[in-house]
């Protein structure tokens, strides 16, 4: 494994930065790539003005002008899901905005409890997908009754989507019970990005808060993050989700804490090399 892998920064670390401005940022702490959400979220705990690259023509132009000026690759398109009562169609501005932009992959979330609806509207979405050319990542989560990994990897091998494959988040793989050695048990092609990140998860009160606003950077927490990179495969996109409200409003600049950030990423990943 090269300890000169790329590394990116999902847009969670800095929850409601423009695009252009979060493009920059990125450029300027040393990374390579970033994931977008489709618009700023109502979690928006620095204040950010609204934006929209759904809505705004102007905006996608601009944004991809600036990736493709700063060097910097759009791995991962964020703000897909499954809800009941709603056909994943209603996703195809997002699909259509994420495809100009040359997006190579879209995140889906589910919150559908009916797992028979679940995989339907996963192939739908995936067909969506496949048509815009896109891949797609499924977001194993430890949220309360969503499929445990091997779930997950079930509903993928029976809809048989070419473009499916598994997004692991290093504070919910731990968090939902699953273990580096269980990754042995599963064919490598299935994970293709990983959103790295650090936690004491016996020091976490609020879970969805923690995912949200306040994760540790790597060697910061207890998680055995070499092992987990050393175990996927040697390929997958690897990118910090380190949010950090409190810190940053206590007056840490984004630039210095991403700058660190990555900084950690990469000494983890040059760990892993003594884990193959």
């Amino acid at each position: 494994m090269s300890i000169s892998r790329p590394v990116g920064i999902d847009h969670l670390t800095v929850n409601g930065m423009p695009p252009l401005a979060f493009a920059a940022l990125a450029r300027d702490a040393g990374c390579e790539s970033i994931s977008l959400f489709a618009e700023r979220l109502d979690i928006n705990p620095f204040g950010f003005p609204a934006w929209s690259l759904v809505d705004d023509a102007v905006l996608r132009r601009d944004t991809l002008r600036a990736l493709d000026d700063l060097g910097i690759g759009l791995a991962l398109g964020e703000g897909c899901a499954i809800r009941p009562g709603v056909d994943v169609q209603h996703c195809q501005p997002v699909i259509d905005a994420f495809a100009e932009l040359g997006a190579r992959r879209l995140n889906l979330l589910s919150f559908e409890p009916d797992p028979n609806r679940d995989c339907d509207q996963t192939e739908r979405f995936a067909e969506l997908a496949r048509i815009a050319g896109l891949d797609i990542c499924l977001e194993f989560s430890a949220r309360p009754g969503r499929p445990a990994l091997p779930g997950v990897i079930a509903r993928i091998e029976r809809m048989g989507s070419p473009n499916l494959s598994v997004l692991v988040d290093a504070m919910h793989f731990f968090a939902a019970g699953q273990q580096v050695e269980d990754l042995g048990a599963i064919a490598p092609h299935h994970f293709t990005y990983l959103q790295l990140c650090d936690i004491r998860l016996d020091r976490v009160e609020d879970y969805m808060e923690a995912a949200l606003h306040e994760r540790l950077m790597p060697g910061e927490g207890v998680l055995p993050l070499p092992a987990l990179i050393a175990a996927l495969p040697p390929d997958i996109i690897v990118s910090m989700e380190i949010p950090q409200v409190a810190r940053t409003l206590e007056g840490m600049p984004h630039i210095d804490r991403l700058r660190e950030a990555a900084r950690r990423c990469r000494a983890v990943m040059a760990q892993a090399t003594g884990h193959t």
